[in-house]
């Protein structure tokens, strides 16, 4: 029943409309990283994103960082069986966000990876980065929650405050991302990385 609702909820969902580029704004370009079974958005380092992100994220003195997001269980590595992978889909889990702290152009330290980049609004930018920090879940202090550390380079879990479900999957959050971003696409076909991908010009 739980399954169902969740399609239902997810096939009705409004849809946002595209926020164009005004022609005297400079665009701020972010970039989205296909890891096979799931997807990453990278995104700039600049002022906007050190006073909107928490500030102990570690991102001052970084380039770009890239963030993810999936079941806790699965995505951190702590249980990839089969059983771990079927409760994260059948019903819904704790989370977490993946941050890759990176200082090098994200097509280089993606090489061999398919990345596509993409041109949004200021507006959008703004929208984007309030959406990731009202995904972190803080503690009685008021603080993000360090899970454990990341998968490749300078990275690192932290608790998210959002349940992890079937369709609701990682690449589903990128696109809920980007259509916050001003740069809508379907999220129920963005279930798969490719279906992901597949939609971004």
């Amino acid at each position: 029943m739980f399954l169902f609702l969740a399609i239902l909820l997810v096939a009705c969902g409004s849809s946002e409309a595209k926020l164009d580029l005004d022609p005297d704004e400079e665009a701020v370009v972010i970039y989205v990283v296909d890891h096979g079974r799931h997807a990453g958005i990278i995104i700039p380092v600049n002022d906007k994103t050190l006073n909107t992100l928490p500030s102990n994220l570690g991102l001052s003195g970084t380039q770009y960082f890239e963030i993810g997001w999936g079941d806790l269980t699965y995505y951190t590595g702590k249980s990839q069986t089969l059983g771990a992978s079927a409760r994260a889909v059948l019903w819904p889990t704790n989370s977490v966000l993946h941050i890759v702290r990176l200082n090098r152009h994200p097509e280089e330290f993606f090489s061999g990876l398919e990345i596509k980049s993409i041109e949004i609004a200021s507006e959008g930018f703004e929208r984007l980065l309030n959406r990731i920090n009202d995904s972190f879940e803080l503690n009685d202090e008021n603080e993000i929650i360090r899970i454990a550390s990341g998968l490749y380079g300078n990275s690192d879990f932290y608790a998210s405050n959002e349940s992890y479900y079937f369709p609701r999957t990682s690449n589903f959050w990128i696109a809920e991302l980007l259509t916050e971003a001003g740069y809508p696409v379907s999220p129920i076909r963005a279930i798969t990385s490719s279906g992901l991908m597949n939609q971004i010009e």
